[in-house]
């Protein structure tokens, strides 16, 4: 994690065709760990990630992601006609962290590597994306319900590499609440 890597908000508001979907929201994650943003269907959750990786803006208030930024989708975004590990390669900038294809066999698909996408099973790809997210070498990492396509036991395997990342970098993931797949939480956000 790079120094001073921080995510903050201060009075932060959004709203939609008049609709208010965040208002008037602050926060600070300062320190590495696994923050976890909750709430029900519709409550904001995508829409924060997605102002924070800078795909949307705010009405009004103050943002501030500093540090490398990372996202893993609710859906995988990979490309069908390539395999795994290319899929996982696709992100290097030159400052790649770690091994492509021991992170693919942290979560369960070393033997699959070589598979396409559109070989793959919906988990897999998940996984897989999970892995190309974190091989980007991110200070930040902005997760919007990475498990909802992975089973229990992959799900695990997936949960303790982002576990690990967390050690040194910021993990928010966005989560409909319930049983959450983490041993250790630094802090939990209900929209």
């Amino acid at each position: 994690m790079s120094e001073n890597c921080f995510v903050k908000a201060m009075n932060m508001t959004k709203s939609f065709d008049g609709v208010t979907v965040i208002d008037d929201l602050s926060f600070e994650f300062d320190e590495p760990g696994i923050y976890l943003v909750q709430g029900d269907s519709g409550k904001g959750k995508t829409t924060l990630l997605r102002i924070l990786a800078g795909l949307d803006k705010c009405d009004s208030g103050e943002i501030t992601v500093n540090g490398k930024t990372g996202v893993v989708f609710q859906e995988p975004r990979l490309f069908d006609n390539v395999s795994l590990l290319e899929n996982v390669k696709l992100v290097s900038d030159g400052t790649s962290a770690g091994d492509s294809m021991a992170l693919l066999s942290a979560v369960g698909l070393g033997d699959d590597a070589g598979k396409t996408a559109a070989e793959s099973s919906g988990g897999m790809c998940q996984r897989a994306a999970i892995c190309r997210a974190l091989y980007y070498g991110p200070d930040v990492l902005l997760c919007d319900e990475p498990f909802s396509a992975i089973d229990d036991n992959n799900t695990r395997l997936a949960a303790a590499l982002l576990e690990q990342f967390a050690l040194t970098g910021i993990c928010i993931v966005a989560t409909h609440g319930g049983d959450v797949p983490f041993d250790h939480v630094k802090a939990i956000l209900t929209l």
